[in-house]
Formats: C-alpha cells, structure tokens, sequence
C-alpha cells in the first residue's frame, strides 16, 4: 500500500473536490455546534440540512471556478495556504452578504448567524490547510521508505546551512537524514534549526562514534579549523561535501550541481602544484626503476604512478613480505602491469643492495624506505637513525 503512494500518478481530482466540500460540511456543522454550546434544539439545527446545501453550493461554485481541487497536494506550499485563505474569505462573504439580504428583505431573519460565519471561516482554512499537508507527509514519509537513508551533518548554522538541507530535502532519489548541525561558535548549542538539534564542534568524533554518518556538508569552507574537521572526517571514513560562495548560487538558489567533494585544492593555502606528465615520461619511460619501501604507503603509491609511465621494469623493494604479495597481486591482476620484480631486503644491508644492483642495473632509484611516524620513533632512535639515515646514505654507493 505504501509503495503506491509513491507512484507518479496524482488522485483524481473530482476526489480531492468531494473531500473538501465534506470538510466545509464538517467545519459548518461543528461551527453551529460551538456557537449553540453543543445544544441541536436550537432553530438552526431544524433547518441543517437547508444551511448546509447552500454552504456546499456556494463552496462548490466557488472550488469549480477557481479549480482549488486541481493542484498536485504532496506539493502543497505557502501559495495553495494563500489561496485556500482567500477562497474561504470570499465564501463567507457572499454569507454574510446573504444574512443581510435574507434579513432586510425577505423574512428579517439570518440564514447563517454571523459568529457562526466567522467560527467557520477559521475551521475551514485550518481543516482544509491541514488535509492536504496531511497528504504532502504521507507521501514524503512513503517515498522516504524506499529510497536509500544517508544520514548527513551540516556544518554551520546560518541561512547557507538551512539551505543545503532544503536542498538535500528535495532529492528524488535519496533520504537525506540530517542528524545534527553543527555550530562553530556554540552560540546555539541545544538548540532546534529546522527540527534538528544544533551541536557544538567538540562532539564531531562522538556523533561520529555514535551514528554512522556518510558525509559531512561544508555550508562555508572558510574556517580557520577545516583542515582538522576534514582528517577527522577521513578518519571517520566519511566523505565530504562542500558548497560554493552564496554568490556563486544560480539566480540566489542553490543547486545539486553545486555541491562537490572537498578536494585537495580547498585545503592548501596555495596554488596547486601540476605535474608536468610529459617530463615524467621522458624520464620513466623504458627505464629500470628501483622503488624502496615500496610496500609502505608512500612506496606503494610511487609503484602504481609508475606503473603507468611505461618502465622497462620496477623493482619493488621491501622488508615486508604479505605487502609486497598484495602489490604484486594488484599489479598483475587490476593494473595489468607484468613488469615487476618483487625483491624483499633490508634497505640497511650493504650485501643484499650490492646484489640488487648487480642484478638488475636500476637506473632511477626512487627511495621510500623510512620510518615516518615522529612519536614512535622518537621513542626507538636507534632503529630511525639506522633505517633512516644509514638506509640513505649507503643508497647513492651504486651508479
């Protein structure tokens, strides 16, 4: 049943029609109710049936020449609230404009008294207003069902940030779940933006610990601490996303073509440096290359760059043995990339590089083979200087 709601097709309009002349029955009824204090041996309640077939024509006239029925009401906004204010207020004027007739020239009575003509006039507006975002919920709560969740986390507080959730609230075919804003000054802490609570900066890791967030909104990438939100964000594996300056919004409005992954441009407070791909060409191309530590994180980069520079041969050169099986593995099978030679040595050992060379001829050698984490090394000096320094320097023995 909930999957139906979610089809394009609208309800019949005659449908939408009978309900609202229902609900002006309702609201005209109720309103005599009230304006009587519930008590239906009243005069008015004799002639009900006659009351409420000239509410309903001159409801029914008024809906058929303005076509109030025909809108699409999951898209109810403030314009169709306007329009149901003004069609109400005109319908109860011609009322009031009948009590005056009836009563100065026919029978000096009223056919609508004139409290129970503006109790209606309220009930009507707030029943008729509250059944089609009734309407609009249902269908945006049946199609949230069947599309896929990403929960999200703005960043900022302003009308930027408001804005991107508006945004993201309209996509078709994903449920953005907005589960925090975030406030950089803590201004607004605990407080409730478009009914999401606001949060302080200092609980980004336990919101991420907590909920499994897939991406982070910038509303302004310019913050003094974006470099330590985004590594915060990478370390939480969750992708972020930023906005453009508001004016560079399309005609003041923001769009889902605007918004784009944070890249590495947007974190250096200088230009980017571009590689000159012919050069390295030049200098890779059909050449042996040597690459230690290849199995580190900084080596094994340097091996799948290379790779696609066309050398004669790679030597991959490590001490650890299941990496250099895994980039091996990668190399052959994802990269395609035969021209390999997996060689595990100590970058310390005078003996083991004489045979590499020997072996092989390198003719670039590009050298990765280091510790790189400052607080554990500092804690084990010898084995950085050993590796480090004595590794680079025996290195460059070999042409």
């Amino acid at each position: 049943m909930l999957k139906s709601l979610t089809r394009k097709e609208h309800a019949p309009r005659w449908l939408i029609l009978i309900i609202d002349l229902v609900i002006s029955a309702f609201a005209m009824y109720f309103s005599l109710l009230l304006r009587f204090n519930f008590e239906v041996e009243n005069i008015y309640f004799y002639k009900i049936h006659w009351i409420l077939l000239f509410v309903l024509s001159v409801r029914l006239t008024i809906f058929f020449l303005t076509r109030s029925y025909a809108g699409i009401i999951r898209y109810t906004g403030t314009r169709d609230t306007e329009r149901i204010f003004l069609l109400i207020l005109g319908s109860n004027f011609i009322f009031a404009a009948a009590n005056i007739f009836n009563y100065y020239l026919i029978n000096s009575l009223y056919i609508i008294p004139f409290s129970v003509i503006a109790i209606d006039f309220f009930i009507s507006i707030f029943l008729l207003t509250a059944f089609r975002l009734f309407v609009k919920m249902v269908y945006a709560e049946a199609e949230n069902i069947f599309r896929p969740e990403k929960r999200i986390i703005i960043y900022g507080v302003d009308k930027n940030a408001l804005s991107v959730r508006q945004l993201l609230a309209r996509h078709e075919n994903i449920n953005y779940r907005v589960e925090a804003f975030i406030d950089p000054s803590g201004k607004a802490t605990g407080k409730i933006l478009g009914g999401v609570v606001v949060k302080p900066e200092q609980d980004l890791a336990l919101i991420f610990k907590n909920y499994k967030i897939d991406e982070f909104v910038f509303s302004d990438i310019k913050i003094e601490n974006k470099q330590e939100i985004i590594e915060l964000c990478l370390e939480a594996d969750v992708k972020v996303l930023t906005v453009p300056q508001i004016e560079k919004w399309i005609n003041g409005e923001l769009s889902f073509n605007q918004l784009r992954e944070i890249k590495i441009e947007d974190l250096l407070e200088r230009a980017a440096i571009l590689l000159d791909t012919q050069q390295i060409i030049k200098y890779i191309a059909g050449k042996k290359v040597l690459i230690t530590g290849a199995a580190g994180s900084i080596g094994r980069e340097l091996v799948i760059q290379v790779a696609s520079f066309a050398p004669q041969l790679i030597i991959a050169f490590d001490q650890a043995e299941s990496p250099l099986y895994d980039l091996e593995l990668e190399l052959e099978e994802k990269l395609k990339f035969k021209n390999a030679e997996i060689v595990i040595g100590d970058i310390t050992n005078y003996k083991r590089l004489e045979n590499v060379f020997s072996t092989f001829s390198p003719e670039v050698i590009l050298h990765a083979a280091a510790y790189k984490h400052v607080p554990m090394m500092e804690n084990n000096p010898y084995e950085a200087i050993r590796t480090n320094v004595r590794g680079t320097k025996i290195l460059p023995i070999w042409p």
